[in-house]
């Protein structure tokens, strides 16, 4: 699609900036959007931003309810829709803080913030990283 071709030049332009192939990045739909228009998120995988303020911020990255652009797309494509239970995706919101590379659940989103500036675990595998 268009939007995901974007988001992949996107993705080399913040690299090339950043003078750092190594950065990685996700590409996807929340899977009970918060806005009414069709979006796409494009998210690095450091998390340092000071947007990520709430554990439903980060719950909406690091859970299920992200949903990776490539997979949901070939869904859509083959069947036509993408199937939603509102209330599944709307209790992961409210799931126990995790470290994304560890997985340590830590109880607010200082001490998450913290934790993830010194956590050396490498990123867990995802075969839609970028």
């Amino acid at each position: 699609s268009r939007m995901y071709d974007t988001a992949l030049w996107l993705i080399q332009g913040f690299k090339a900036a950043a003078q750092d192939d190594s950065l990685q990045f996700r590409v996807g739909f929340h899977a009970v959007p918060s806005l009414f228009r069709l979006h796409l998120h494009i998210i690095s995988q450091d998390f340092e931003s000071w947007r990520m303020k709430h554990a439903k911020h980060w719950n909406s990255f690091n859970t299920p309810f992200f949903l990776d652009a490539a997979p949901f797309m070939e869904v859509v494509r083959t069947k036509g829709e993408y199937p939603i239970k509102d209330d599944k995706y709307e209790q992961m919101l409210k799931e126990p803080l995790r470290c994304h590379r560890c997985s340590l659940q830590i109880s607010t989103m200082p001490a998450l913030k913290a934790h993830i500036q010194t956590c050396r675990s490498p990123l867990r595998d995802s075969e839609y990283a970028l």
